[in-house]
């Protein structure tokens, strides 16, 4: 109880962890975003309004220059709306001594009003967000001064920018959607990785203990129920990995339990892919055949040995044969695996340990 506890504990801390680091990604990402897209928006408008006021310096030197011929006041204004394409929201105001002469359009100006005086109509106009350019100059006792006026939400839809800005807001909310779901998914593997690493350990222990109790029933009393114990050994329907028989060897140094037999059984493979349920159906054919004094281990994929306690050259070499004997028979039918071969092995024999043995016989399976 305390376990699941403690593991769902661990999965809820790691799913407000990723919550809170979800949470300052959006933060940190927008914020850039905001930054970037502001930066880009007065980039843009610096350079209209550099592109406006060379403009707007233009059409100065034009109106001095028909100055030059005589051409002034009311007069000049009739020859502005053809020298600029004006719009509703980009277009030409001309004043002289604060009175405005034209705006927009003749029409346009002919209706101000008292919006002619200057600082009247500049009032009105600056209640919205404008672009403004202007050159002025002198002519005689006269300050001329003529205006370039756009909106500066106009210059944003005419180079799209808007819809750029668009584009990177539901850019960005899809790549954190994105970014969540792979990490919600991420946090399910883990804990589902962890629940399952949980219940290997637990698993694992058992079979340790199960080979515990087996070494301390040979030690003791070598008396043993032949068909109580393979009928237990047998139901848990389970081989063991190298590590395991490591920890076995290591403590078989006894001369009673030494030498011990490695029957090696070989599956040879086809040039295709196994999976893991085909092979273990195989090494359930061998588990099936397991009596008391032997252990099943898998030495690699599809490679595994059987240990046999106290037993004889002769015997290890029936066991190996009747094994191989059951695979071919379970092979027959279903033409999994191209055939089956075994070598048998004596570790502790000599001057050497059993675990020792066993070392050098790992090094030419896994070679």
């Amino acid at each position: 109880m305390a376990r699941n506890r403690k593991r769902n504990m661990t999965s809820e801390n790691r799913m407000g962890t990723v919550f809170i680091g979800v949470i300052i990604f959006i933060i940190l990402v927008s914020y850039f975003i905001y930054y970037e897209m502001n930066s880009n928006l007065e980039r843009v408008k610096n350079l209209y309004i550099n592109e406006q006021t060379h403009t707007v310096s233009l059409l100065r030197n034009y109106a001095m220059e028909k100055e030059s011929e005589g051409i002034v006041g009311q007069d000049l204004v009739q020859y502005l709306p053809s020298v600029y394409d004006a719009s509703g929201d980009n277009f030409l105001v001309y004043e002289e001594n604060g009175e405005i002469l034209f705006a927009k359009t003749i029409m346009a100006t002919d209706s101000l009003g008292q919006l002619r005086n200057s600082e009247l109509y500049w009032e009105e106009l600056n209640k919205q967000e404008l672009v403004i350019s202007s050159e002025s100059w002198d002519r005689e006792d006269v300050h001329c001064t003529i205006y370039i006026v756009t909106l500066e939400q106009s210059i944003y839809q005419k180079t799209n920018l808007n819809k750029h800005s668009q584009f990177v807001f539901m850019a960005t909310v899809l790549l954190c959607v994105v970014l969540f779901s792979l990490l919600i998914t991420y946090v399910g593997v883990l804990n589902r990785t962890e629940r399952s690493l949980a219940d290997t350990s637990t698993k694992l222990k058992e079979s340790n203990k199960n080979i515990e109790n087996y070494i301390q029933m040979n030690q003791d009393t070598h008396i043993v129920d032949d068909e109580k114990f393979e009928t237990k050994y047998r139901s848990m329907n389970q081989f063991y990995d190298p590590s395991v028989l490591r920890n076995l060897l290591s403590k078989s140094n006894e001369g009673d339990l030494k030498p011990v037999y490695l029957v090696i059984i070989n599956f040879k493979m086809f040039s295709r892919y196994y999976s893991l349920g085909e092979i273990s159906d195989f090494a359930a054919v061998i588990m099936s055949a397991i009596k008391y004094r032997e252990l099943l281990f898998e030495l690699r994929k599809g490679t595994f040995g059987v240990a046999i306690y106290h037993s004889s050259d002769s015997e290890a070499r029936l066991r190996a044969e009747s094994f191989i004997s059951l695979l071919n028979k379970h092979n027959k039918e279903k033409k999994i695996f191209e055939g089956f071969t075994y070598d048998i092995e004596v570790l502790g024999a000599g001057e050497d340990a059993p675990i020792e043995d066993f070392e050098k016989v790992m090094e030419k399976v896994e070679g």
